[in-house]
């Protein structure tokens, strides 16, 4: 393994990323963490002012239309199958164990990077769902207004909605109440229709 390989499993295990680079080290000894620093002020200070062509690796979440093809030219195998290998050949068996470490904390970081999207989009879902299944006070009670003809049993209905919910109006238990009365009164009538004339 040699010195440029070294010093990326160095920087993989302090900063928790995989990076590739053109140019010589400039550096010998990888500098310490500091906080909020940026990515241009990480790239002098740690790799130096040779480094060129940059590329980190992360964990993505590809498009599903996205090429097989391409994210296989991005992802740049041959310097990661050059890293595996040359921490193959490595000999002393602490920086074997040191290695299956840091491969083992990678690992968690991804997990815990997906885990954290997958929550993201089950919470945007929940909210999305809680939205589309209420409806303002306020636009049921501009509905009531446009309507002139409205027969008063109705309007005193959806009074009586907008009255007991301060907020949100839950569409779905409005839908229910409206069809329940809606079927009371075609009942009413049903049975007007067929009582006999006399």
């Amino acid at each position: 393994m040699d010195n440029k390989q070294k010093y990326i499993l160095k920087i993989l295990r302090k900063y928790g990323v995989l990076v590739s680079f053109t140019g010589e080290l400039s550096k010998q000894n990888l500098p310490s963490k500091i906080e909020g620093e940026k990515f241009n002020q990480w790239i002098i200070r740690v790799l130096g002012n040779e480094a060129s062509d940059i590329q980190i690796y992360m964990p993505i979440q590809p498009h599903g239309g996205r090429s097989m093809d391409r994210m296989s030219d991005e992802s740049d195998i041959d310097f990661l199958k050059d890293i595996l290998r040359s921490s193959l050949q490595m000999k002393d068996k602490e920086m074997l164990d040191e290695l299956e470490s840091m491969e083992q904390e990678y690992k968690e970081r991804v997990k815990a990077q997906r885990s954290n999207l997958i929550k993201k989009k089950e919470e945007e879902v929940n909210q999305a769902r809680e939205e589309f299944a209420t409806i303002g006070t306020d636009t049921l009670s501009d509905i009531l207004n446009e309507v002139d003809d409205l027969q008063p049993s109705i309007r005193e209905f959806l009074t009586g909605f907008i009255t007991n919910n301060k907020d949100n109006i839950d569409i779905r238990k409005l839908l229910t109440e409206l069809v329940t009365l809606h079927n009371k009164a075609a009942i009413a009538v049903q049975m007007l229709k067929d009582k006999p004339h006399t």
